[in-house]
């Protein structure tokens, strides 16, 4: 799971005055931005969506080439391709969910600061659970099918070397994400929420 896109799309921001402004020209800048996070968001998931897809056609023909041969060596790689299609349904469910969001706040530059700290909201919450949806699926989706195509030729040795290259490298994604919520996503949404609250606040207007 990769959040670059949020690194840098409300930089500009953080320095400038927002009361000398056009109220209508801020408000195309934040469309425009907000734009450019859905489309960023748009592409990740489908990556991640189509590379889950192929994995469950690979596993699932491996396991139909495997159930040939022996039942038994073609369940796991069954449940391998039932956890990665877990994973893309989340995928699916987390764009579902993200359009409902921008139902909830009007087209007006307060109701569109709202959607990006609502969607920034989601996005936080989404990679702080991904340990369970995400790396613990794919992780164990790895692991069935290494011990289904490899049961014969590898050692409990081998099946040990692998299941700790998968902890190290798995360890390592996740504190990716929870970085990513603390260093990027997080002081994103209180940039926006400080905007929100000097153009909403009367006193500013006087």
């Amino acid at each position: 799971m990769k959040f670059e896109d949020l690194q840098c799309i409300w930089d500009s921001q953080n320095e400038e005055t927002v009361f000398a402004f056009d109220q209508a020209t801020l408000n195309r800048e934040v469309q425009s931005k907000h734009a450019k996070l859905r489309r960023k968001l748009l592409i990740r998931d489908s990556i991640e969506i189509t590379a889950g897809f192929l994995c469950v056609a690979v596993f699932t023909t491996a396991g139909i080439y495997r159930a040939t041969q022996s039942l038994l060596s073609g369940i796991p790689l069954f449940l391998a391709a039932t956890l990665i299609l877990f994973v893309c349904l989340c995928f699916f469910r987390g764009r579902k969910e993200q359009k409902l969001i921008e139902t909830q706040f009007d087209d007006s530059l307060i109701g569109e600061i709202d959607k990006v700290i609502a969607q920034l909201n989601y996005q936080a919450k989404f990679l702080k659970s991904v340990l369970w949806w995400y790396l613990l699926p794919c992780g164990a989706a790895a692991m069935l099918a290494n011990f289904s195509l490899y049961n014969k030729n590898g050692s409990i040795k081998d099946h040990l070397e692998y299941f700790v290259l998968l902890v190290v490298l798995y360890s390592f994604i996740y504190w990716l994400n929870q970085r990513a919520v603390t260093k990027k996503i997080l002081p994103k949404k209180q940039s926006l929420e400080s905007l929100r609250s000097k153009l909403t606040d009367p006193n500013n207007y006087q």
